[in-house]
């Protein structure tokens, strides 16, 4: 017999229909080729699969459903995020951008007369900075 003959008369065999002489024919195929073998053993693992009980209880279908209502309600949360986004950034794009890019304020105009000017001009630096800042605070405190 060939592999497809003997693939054809596996369930047979399984349930030992067969006459005693194709039994044995069935029985040196299999030992020999491992491809009819290989579904010989498969063929009996579905059918043991196919007749153990199978447990079934009704909180199997109500994790189920609250499984898949619980998915549907978190995509639609997401969809309806990605809807509002780019609204809800444009105004802190705006807020962020005008924080930071803030107009300097204007310096104000010092007029001097050509005495103050020597005296300035002969400052170190670190003694012109301090004027500065106190000329800073006192227009500061004006307004």
């Amino acid at each position: 017999m060939n592999c497809e003959e003997i693939r054809e008369v596996l369930i047979d065999y399984l349930n030992n229909d067969l006459d005693p002489e194709e039994m044995a024919l069935v029985q040196s195929h299999l030992q020999s080729c491992p491809g009819c073998a290989r579904e010989f053993q498969i063929l009996k693992e579905m059918i043991v699969c196919c007749q153990e009980p199978i447990e079934y209880r009704e909180c199997y279908i109500e994790e189920f459903v609250y499984e898949v209502r619980t998915r549907i309600a978190r995509q639609k949360r997401m969809r309806t995020v990605f809807r509002y986004l780019p609204i809800a950034l444009v105004p802190i794009g705006l807020g962020l951008f005008l924080f930071f890019h803030r107009p300097k304020p204007s310096p104000v105009p010092v007029y001097l007369d050509s005495e103050t000017r020597v005296m300035i001009d002969s400052l170190s630096d670190q003694e012109f900075n301090t004027l500065l800042d106190r000329i800073r605070q006192v227009s500061l405190s004006e307004e």
